[in-house]
Formats: C-alpha cells, structure tokens, sequence
C-alpha cells in the first residue's frame, strides 16, 4: 500500500482504483474565485514531511497543469519534499505549435518542474522515452514492454511478428523482438503537408515476413485520428488475409470507435485507462488494461 498520496485531474476510473491501493489519500480544498482563478489549500491534520503525486492530466488538461504547479508551490513553501511525481500520460508540445492534447513545449514544463523539490518523475511510454531533457529530478519512464508484458507473453509465440508504425517506433520494436527472438520491422510513414493524411511505403521484404506471420502485434505509443492504423492494417489484411492482427496503445485519444477496428483481420486492441476517454470505448474487440496497480509498484518500490 502506498503513503500519503495527493491526486491531481478528475475523478476518473484511474484515480478511484489508486485510491483503493493507498493509505492515505491527501485531502485538499480547491478554492474558486469570481474570476474563475483558484488555489489549493490542506487540511493541516493531512500535511506531512513528504508526499508522492499522481498527476492524471488527461481531461481539463491545462486546468489540472495549473494546478499541479499551485501544488507543488504549496508544498516548497510548506517545506514538503516530493518523493514521486507520476504523470499516467506526460502532455506537451514538441515544438512551440500547440494543438489538440498537447500543452506547453516540453521545454517550458521542464523548466518549471526543475524549480521544485522533486526526488523521481515518473511517466508511461513518453515520446521523449529515455533521452536526457533536462531534468533536476530522476526520470522512470515505463515502457511499453512492461506495461503490456502479461498481454505480450500469452500473446506472442515464435510464428508473431511486431511491428512499429514508424521510425519513431524503432525501439518499442527491437526490445519485443529481442525479448522473445522473433522477427519485426517498422514502417518508414510520411504524413502529407503534416497533416493526418498518412503514407505507408510498399515494402517487398515486409511483405514476405507478413506471409509467413500467424499473428502479428502492432505497437504504438499514442493514437488520435487512428489513420496510422487503418492503413497499416489495410496493407497486412492485404498480403496476407489470414493473419491475426493484436494492436497495443498506450495512449488512447479517441473519442469514437473507428473504422479501422471492423478489419476482420483485427483481433484485439488494447488501450491503457492513462487518458480518461480511453475507458468510455464500448467494444469487443477494445480490452482496456487498468495501470493503478502498475503506478502503485513504481511508487512503492
């Protein structure tokens, strides 16, 4: 069980299911002003010395941000150290153009987290993955590998193949393939004028490692229009019919289920709860893996 944990975001089925993995969840008061300004304040018996934060950005993201730095200002005047700060999903923006789920260049929240007294980060499956960006605090980021490791393990056997959307992918791949000695490859994917119309190359060799595939896992990190996979799943439903096609998302930002999902090829798609729209999908072919139990060992460990 976990000590004295603050949530951070709305109550989604993520926090309610942390909440029954922890001792002590910190109340806190959110006071709302005419202006539609507010700050956060404890009740005094709740404080302590240190505290770990779970930090569940995926709906009213700029809001909850918001209120994440009033928190971790609260706790640097109050002198209260932060063990861990976990983001289920970390929100920015790869460049200073910022749309849809996206917040501020990743840059600026860096610079902002560094001014706080913060021991570890945590985060699932992160765009930057384990590059150095710059923070103060230890950076764990859970991979993909072993959010999905019970899946992959009953899943995969020596006639499955992994692949990867695009070059971004490249070592999501190569971990799965060294892990169970298979074969996999990643797609060179080119979006037309950066939009969502996607490009997936033809490939002779792909082609052939496909034809002899029984079941094939395609992994990604995140998902939004889901233009990717349809084409993606459109060419192995193509080169060879009988294929079976698992899809692994961590991230998930549909708000519908889409079309891609009635290819008869496609098998299971399995989407984690980090983003709270993820869990209102309806299908049966979507299993949506619950994460609490992952982010309760990274803060317990």
């Amino acid at each position: 069980m976990i000590n004295n944990i603050v949530l951070i975001g709305d109550e989604t089925s993520l926090l309610k299911n942390i909440k029954k993995q922890s001792k002590s969840i910190m109340k806190f008061i959110e006071h709302n002003f005419s202006n539609d300004n507010f700050i956060y304040s404890f009740e005094e018996e709740s404080v302590l010395n240190e505290v770990s934060i779970i930090a569940d950005l995926s709906s009213n993201l700029h809001k909850n941000l918001c209120g994440l730095f009033f928190l971790l200002d609260y706790f640097k005047r109050n002198n209260i150290a932060i063990n861990n700060l976990f983001f289920p999903y970390f929100p920015y923006s790869r460049t200073n153009h910022i749309h849809k789920n996206q917040t501020a260049n990743l840059f600026m929240i860096v610079e902002h987290l560094n001014l706080y007294n913060i021991k570890r980060i945590h985060c699932c499956d992160s765009h930057f993955q384990n590059q150095d960006i710059g923070l103060k605090a230890e950076l764990n980021i859970v991979e993909q590998e072993n959010i999905f490791a019970e899946e992959f393990s009953k899943i995969i056997h020596k006639n499955t193949i992994v692949i990867g959307p695009d070059r971004g992918s490249e070592k999501r791949v190569e971990k799965i393939c060294s892990q169970f000695n298979i074969q996999g490859f990643y797609f060179d994917k080119k979006r037309i004028n950066h939009q969502e119309n996607v490009v997936i190359k033809p490939n002779t060799k792909f082609e052939k490692i496909i034809k002899q595939a029984e079941e094939i896992v395609l992994i990604d990190d995140e998902i939004c229009s889901s233009s990717t996979l349809k084409k993606i799943t459109e060419y192995v439903s193509y080169a060879n019919q009988d294929c079976k096609i698992n899809i692994f998302i961590t991230h998930s930002f549909m708000t519908n289920i889409p079309n891609f999902i009635r290819n008869e090829s496609v098998k299971i798609v399995y989407l984690t709860n980090s983003i709270h729209s993820a869990s209102e999908l309806k299908s049966n072919k979507i299993i949506i893996k619950d994460i609490s139990s992952i982010i309760a060992g990274e803060l317990h460990a």
